[in-house]
């Protein structure tokens, strides 16, 4: 038998070939992803604006995004994110003002008073911007309330220990209320009543005296008085500085008292600087040899000053190489090297104090001829 055929499937219809379509660049994509977030962040839609500024930072990297999504994280209330991104902000890009700025004020939200008056300042160094000066002033009045209410509550902290020392020191001395009472008692039963009577009668008698002589003195005349001739006005002349008297001169003149060094070390850079203000060149020499050189890196990490380096700079030019402290100057140096601040602080030094800071490594260099680390080290200063 002839077996039938099978039927043959249709031959499958071959699809259109479609034209290859043009890969977006990269930098393209990104950016667009970019725009689309900041769409999302203007309709207040910010998960949204955090996908989109995630995905074009997945993309390629860059600074202005980080700084959006600081912004937007910032918004959320994410603070220990949102100062992430703008710390991968600032390193990407070191002179990129926002950056420093958002950062500054997270910081301040996170109340690190310090850190945020050192960002913004440093955004202000590549900006002049009126709105970055009104929110530096802003973290400066916080930081100045912190540190009052830091030196309040030490004060505190202080006289209840004084306190608590004095109670255990002084003899607790109890009077017991009975023994009073019969201490009383036993007076009054010593007095008779004839006594009592005496004590009385004396008392009356007492009175009546006084007021018999307050009577008499009232009822006799006061006694006529001569009159006294009228005195008659003398010549005022004004004084001049040459006619005023020797002890007003003395007044003007007070000689102004010097602050006392304190005994301790400052434990921030405010506290710091808010000393050495009314200290002279001497009681700042004084001040810095107390601080242990390994301190200053912690003290003046974020908050490292223009007037603050040059003061130390200074005592150690005049007076700690003068008096062969070398390795203390290197150290304190080597510590002060460690502030992210140092080079925003030495650009902006003068001829002067740029001058002392040679003379400082020239002196080291002579004092400490083995010592290899000075090249380096001064690069970071001169």
């Amino acid at each position: 038998m002839d077996q039938p055929e099978k039927a043959t499937a249709p031959a499958p219809k071959t699809k259109k070939e479609q034209p290859k379509q043009k890969s977006i660049p990269k930098d393209q994509t990104a950016l667009e992803l970019k725009d689309k977030g900041n769409e999302a962040f203007k309709k207040k839609d910010f998960q949204t604006a955090i996908n989109y500024y995630t995905q074009s930072l997945k993309i390629k990297e860059d600074a202005v995004v980080y700084c959006n999504r600081a912004t937007t994280n910032y918004k959320l209330n994410k603070l220990q994110e949102a100062e992430m991104d703008a710390t991968k902000c600032v390193a990407l890009d070191h002179t990129y003002a926002k950056g420093y700025v958002r950062r500054g004020i997270v910081r301040r939200d996170l109340k690190n008073y310090e850190g945020s008056v050192s960002d913004i300042e440093k955004a202000l160094v590549f900006s002049n911007n009126k709105e970055f000066e009104k929110e530096l002033e802003k973290s400066r009045e916080a930081l100045e309330k912190a540190n009052k209410a830091t030196s309040k509550r030490m004060v505190i902290e202080e006289l209840d220990e004084i306190e608590e020392e004095v109670k255990k020191e002084e003899p607790k001395v109890e009077v017991k209320k009975e023994e009073k009472i019969e201490q009383e008692e036993e007076i009054e039963d010593l007095l008779t009543p004839a006594a009592a009577m005496l004590v009385k009668s004396n008392t009356d008698q007492q009175k009546q005296n006084t007021s018999h002589s307050s009577q008499q003195q009232k009822s006799q005349p006061a006694p006529k008085q001569a009159p006294q001739p009228t005195p008659q006005p003398e010549e005022v002349k004004p004084q001049t500085t040459e006619t005023r008297p020797a002890q007003q001169k003395e007044k003007l003149e007070v000689p102004k008292i010097p602050s006392k060094v304190p005994t301790q070390p400052p434990r921030t850079s405010y506290e710091f600087e808010r000393v050495i203000k009314d200290l002279d060149n001497d009681g700042v020499n004084e001040y810095v040899k107390i601080i242990p050189p390994a301190t200053f890196k912690k003290i003046f990490k974020d908050s490292l000053s223009e007037e603050v380096l040059v003061r130390i700079v200074n005592c150690i030019d005049s007076y700690l190489i003068p008096n062969s402290e070398h390795e203390r100057s290197v150290d304190i140096l080597r510590n002060l090297a460690q502030s992210p601040r140092l080079d925003v602080v030495v650009s902006m030094l003068d001829d002067e104090p740029l001058d002392v800071l040679k003379n400082v490594f020239d002196s080291l260099v002579k004092a400490q001829p083995d010592n290899k680390d000075l090249g380096a080290l001064k690069k970071k200063f001169v």
